[in-house]
């Protein structure tokens, strides 16, 4: 496979070095989405911190290159097992009902 020397304005190519995240990825990252609301005040406490726990997976992941690999794995893990908990959670609170 070919990789260009040049870059697309002309100027010659160096390594990528910057940590920015990509546009596309900031672009594409925001999510239309009704918030789920419940009379049950109790449950809807744990639909808000499923919401922020999926909001910093969501971060984490457009982030991923920012980070080293090992630390992004460490991350990930711990905020998909509290989502599970959480998840958890909200199924045992609507079986209360």
């Amino acid at each position: 496979t070919e990789h260009p020397q040049i870059s697309d304005n002309g100027t010659e190519k160096t390594g990528v070095t910057t940590k920015e995240v990509p546009l596309v990825a900031r672009a594409t990252s925001f999510q239309v989405d009704r918030p789920i609301v419940s009379s049950d005040p109790k449950l809807q406490a744990l639909l808000n911190q499923r919401k922020e726990i999926e909001r910093k997976i969501e971060d984490l992941r457009i982030n991923k290159n920012t980070i080293p690999e090992v630390e992004y794995d460490k991350q990930m893990e711990s905020l998909l097992v509290q989502l599970a908990l959480k998840n958890q959670e909200i199924r045992q609170q609507e079986a209360k009902k």
